[in-house]
């Protein structure tokens, strides 16, 4: 018996015609090919997307001082020499809250600290801490000028000009807004207290308010009182 050529046997053990097999291999190439090719894209598409995420990431991130931002920022900005247009450059400081900087430091003259900016009305902690990296320091607070001697006497001790005295349980807005570091909200915040709570018995009472700490008090104790002998 002559021998079969090896596609005929091939045939045989696949059960499938030559054009089959041919059918089947191209088929196979195909898929093969179709694998490389998706390989290849998601490779591509992998790098355009960290390529966008490079991109966005550094569009959003805050450029440091001396560079241009969204508000063309290009140095740090002196909070008591600022015009309201260089204010509007600040993040989150619009045309209203730049107006309102330069109509509080008109009232009450210029910043002594930095932190006092939030004494603006509509600047709060989140909208300072947005601010603050733009802002040059400040060269510290302005000297108090020198108190006029005063000849003390054994019986009586030299004390601050009774001009300067604030009476915590009947001073109005205006004049708690003199203390150092009390501004409009601050003041307002005394006002309520006394209002809710009854007249300050004693000017150490004065911590009870939120936002007045230690380092006001102590700035400004010699200058309060609250009335009657004991006043302190």
């Amino acid at each position: 018996m002559a021998r079969n050529p090896r596609w005929r046997q091939w045939i045989v053990f696949s059960g499938m015609t030559r054009g089959e097999q041919w059918a089947l291999l191209f088929l196979i190439a195909l898929m093969g090919l179709g694998l490389i090719y998706q390989e290849v894209r998601d490779e591509r598409h992998d790098e355009s997307l960290a390529l966008h995420r490079g991109e966005l990431k550094a569009a959003t991130s805050p450029a440091p001082l001396g560079t241009a931002t969204s508000k063309t920022l290009q140095t740090f900005l002196d909070i008591n020499q600022a015009t309201a247009q260089d204010l509007e450059s600040l993040p989150g400081i619009g045309p209203s809250l730049a107006g309102a900087i330069v109509q509080y430091r008109a009232q009450r003259g210029a910043f002594r600290h930095l932190e006092d900016v939030q004494n603006v009305p509509g600047i709060g902690e989140k909208t300072f801490a947005a601010v603050r990296p733009y802002l040059a320091p400040l060269a510290g607070p302005t000297p108090n000028p020198t108190p006029l001697a005063i000849v003390a006497t054994p019986d009586v001790a030299p004390e601050t000009s009774e001009e300067a005295i604030v009476n915590l349980n009947t001073a109005d807005l205006e004049a708690l807004c003199t203390l150092k570091g009390v501004g409009p909200v601050l003041g307002q915040r005394i006002i309520d207290h006394r209002r809710m709570n009854g007249p300050f018995r004693r000017v150490a009472d004065l911590d009870k308010v939120s936002g007045i700490g230690a380092k006001i008090l102590r700035d400004n104790y010699a200058r309060m009182t609250v009335g009657g002998p004991n006043r302190r």
